[in-house]
């Protein structure tokens, strides 16, 4: 059972990671984007379709599956409309795989449907991540252990271990996207903090650069103030043909000169003066 585990778990979270990936790279809107929506629908209904097929039978036949956790993301990643296409899409996979022995049970379906109904409602209205996410596993788990009462009838040692994995894997979940959140919010930090200090370095009267010696030659990776327009150069042109040597508004010996320099400086040797 545990390699059954382990496997539904790796699958939900290597969606996840690719699903938020695909979404902070392509700027992709959640809100407004019709085909990330029906993406991320069909995505994931991929997903819970693999997850109903990698159910797992525990000792007194019961069956253990967490595809339940597709429409919580769905709703959380697209709104309702990727976890109304995840919905259509899954039904449409298990009618062709036949794995679903209720597919003919209309009342089953309608129920279902309610169910993605209440997800919707809760990540649409209740703010705050964790408080909709705890909301959402509360109503996975609770109608999840009553589908198994209504049509299993296990043991209550059986609903204790169906109760604790299930409690594991939305954990898992919550868990790793809050991760992926901070991680992505840290990293927008960075990158914003470095546009303010190449904006502040741009507005000085001189100038800063930054170097590096890569394969024996130097290279600017910074190069921002006034006086660059004033001697017509910048960034973009010096990423594009720079190598200390090729310089053209310097003469040679001053670029000879300023290798020099900056190989002394690159050995750690001081240019103070008293």
């Amino acid at each position: 059972m545990l390699r059954d585990l382990v496997l539904n778990f790796t699958l939900i979270l290597i969606f996840v990671f690719l699903i938020h990936h695909y979404l902070n790279h392509t700027n992709a809107t959640r809100s407004t984007s019709i085909t990330t929506r029906i993406i991320i629908g069909i995505t994931l209904s991929m997903l819970g379709t693999a997850l109903y097929y990698f159910s797992i039978v525990l000792e007194d036949g019961t069956l253990l599956n967490f595809r339940a956790s597709v429409y919580l993301l769905a709703a959380y990643f697209g709104g309702s409309g990727s976890a109304f296409v995840t919905f259509a899409f899954m039904w449409m996979f298990r009618i062709n795989m036949g794995r679903n022995p209720l597919l003919e049970n209309w009342q089953y379906a309608l129920t279902e449907l309610l169910f993605v109904v209440a997800i919707c409602l809760i990540f649409k209205y209740i703010r705050g991540f964790m408080q909709k996410w705890l909301s959402g596993a509360l109503l996975v788990i609770t109608v999840y252990e009553l589908s198994v009462l209504k049509t299993h009838s296990p043991s209550l040692l059986m609903m204790g271990q169906i109760l604790l994995f299930q409690c594991i894997c939305l954990l898992s979940v919550i868990l790793f996207l809050y991760y992926l959140n901070q991680n992505h919010r840290y990293r927008r930090l960075v990158i914003q903090r470095d546009q303010e200090m190449l904006e502040m370095l741009r507005m000085q009267p001189g100038f800063t650069f930054k170097i590096r010696k890569q394969n024996g030659k130097f290279e600017y990776l910074v190069l921002e103030g006034e006086m660059l327009s004033q001697l017509g150069l910048d960034m973009s042109s010096l990423k594009r043909d720079y190598k200390l040597g090729t310089l053209d508004i310097l003469p040679q010996e001053k670029v000879e000169f300023l290798r020099k320099q900056f190989n002394r400086a690159w050995e750690g040797e001081s240019f103070l003066r008293d």
